[in-house]
Formats: C-alpha cells, sequence, structure tokens
C-alpha cells in the first residue's frame, strides 16, 4: 500500500488517472475513500490524489491536539515526496480549511482553488454540539450506527433522507470506516477545526481561482459561508446545490464532477 512521510508522519495516499495535478482533501474524520464514487470520472481529466490526512485512516494519528497549519504542512509535504510542484487542490468541509490555508501560504503550488460545504470563521454551534453528543453516545455504549444515523441528520439533506435505499447503502460504508476511526486522530481534527479561523485580510491574500460550493439544506455549514468567502476572495465564484446537505460529491456526484471540470 502506498505511503509516504510527509512532516514526520505516514501518510496512506492514492493517486489516479494522469493529465493537471487535482488533490481531494476529505472533511472530518473523512479518509481518501470518501472520494472514490467520483474519481473514475475525474481520473478521465487529471492525475487525481487522494490521501488520508493525519488523524485518519491510514495514516498515522499522533497525540494532538492538530491545527490547520499542521494539517496543511502535510499536504505540502506529500506533494513535494510525490514532485508535484503545482496542483489545482479541492477540499470539503475541514478540507476547505486546510485548502484556504494551502492557498495562503503556499500559493507558489496551487493552481485553482475549489471549497467545498466550509467555511472561513469559528465553526457553527451545530457541529460542536454534534461532536459532544455522538462522544456522549459512543461513551455510553450505543452502536455506532445509531450514532451514523444522528450523524446524517445533521449532514445530508431532507431529500436525501428520503431515499432510503441510499441512506442504507451510505450507512454501511460509514459503519466500515468508523471502524478505522482512532480517537485521537478525531480528537485532534476536531481541535483544528474549532480554531480555524481565516479573516477577511488572510482571505483577500488568495489569488488563484476560486470557485465555492454549498448546498442550501446544510446544517452543519450554512450556505452562506459559501457566500462570505466568495465576497472576500477576489474573483471567486459562488454555486449554490439546490436540495443539497453538507457532502456534495455524495449527495449530487454528477453535478459536483461537472462544476469542477468546467472550472479546471
Amino acid at each position: 500500500m502506498p505511503f509516504l512521510k510527509a512532516n514526520n508522519i505516514n501518510l496512506y495516499y492514492e493517486q489516479h488517472g494522469q493529465g493537471e495535478s487535482l488533490v481531494l482533501i476529505p472533511g472530518f474524520g473523512g479518509t481518501h475513500a470518501n472520494w472514490l464514487g467520483i474519481v473514475p470520472q475525474l481520473q478521465q481529466h487529471f492525475l487525481v490524489t487522494i490521501f488520508d490526512p493525519r488523524g485518519a485512516g491510514q495514516s498515522d494519528a499522533p497525540a494532538g491536539p492538530y491545527d490547520i497549519a499542521t494539517l496543511a504542512a502535510d499536504l505540502a509535504e506529500l506533494l513535494e515526496a510525490l514532485k508535484i510542484n503545482r496542483t489545482h487542490v479541492c477540499g470539503q468541509s475541514m478540507g476547505g480549511m486546510i485548502a484556504q490555508y494551502f492557498a495562503i501560504h503556499y500559493p507558489q503550488h496551487l493552481n485553482k482553488l475549489i471549497l467545498s460545504s466550509t467555511t472561513a470563521r469559528p465553526i457553527s454551534y451545530r457541529f460542536t454540539y454534534l461532536n459532544k453528543l455522538n462522544g456522549l453516545m459512543v461513551a455510553n455504549g450505543l452502536p455506532i450506527e445509531l450514532v451514523l444515523r444522528n450523524v446524517f441528520f445533521s449532514l445530508m439533506s431532507r431529500k436525501f433522507l428520503q431515499d432510503e435505499a441510499r441512506v442504507e447503502t451510505v450507512l454501511k460504508f460509514a459503519v466500515e470506516q468508523a471502524k478505522l476511526a482512532k480517537p485521537e486522530g478525531r480528537a485532534g481534527q476536531f481541535a483544528a477545526i474549532v480554531n480555524h479561523h481565516c479573516s477577511e485580510r488572510e482571505l483577500a491574500r488568495i489569488k488563484a481561482p476560486t470557485l465555492v460550493l454549498a448546498g442550501d439544506d446544510d446544517l452543519t455549514v450554512d450556505s452562506h459561508e459559501a457566500l462570505f468567502l466568495a465576497e472576500h476572495i477576489n474573483g471567486a465564484k459562488a454555486v449554490i446545490f439546490k436540495d443539497c446537505g453538507h457532502i456534495l460529491a455524495l449527495e449530487e456526484p454528477e453535478k459536483f464532477v461537472k462544476q469542477l471540470v468546467e472550472f479546471l
């Protein structure tokens, strides 16, 4: 299995396709597998790199807390090890926070930027409350399936939740992914998220062409955050997906891929 040493830890990664480089960064607790549903389409256009961030999946999970600067440095060193000098970057949720920092502090390595369901400002109280609630549920021995169903209520749109077959399919995948979760890694990532904040002045330093995506039925990160990002990143464009929740690539994969390919 492909691992590389980056920023003094082992990171698991995969590469698919050929062409211009595109790196996809998952959200909180997510892994490379979160992107596998759209990689077949994207690899027809790009060399797609997916990876497990510090604290998740098969990558190392050193004791935290982490910060977004460290997670961005991990990415920069992974790219250096892969001999990728410049790349497009797409970040989902926490991945979007990492992508913001990367765009500001590593601009020489960035072509175009896609920010999906993310925020520059401190994360909403809903996320903090949900994480605490989930921790209590796990501590009290509730089955992981019940914990994840609670998570789905916040992450998924009303439209998605009405499709029971899709919910059960995604739930099965989520349960398998949860088995890989490392408590110290989740705690480290959570600290990075709650302490993330890019000021308007910092956002103005982003010079890369930027596309900001969000769902209008996202209870975790309100779509107004996308509008805020687009307002303060020079020349950025915001696209709001109708009847869509937090994970756009999951709920609307074809639409998501279309937006990326046309923008890049």
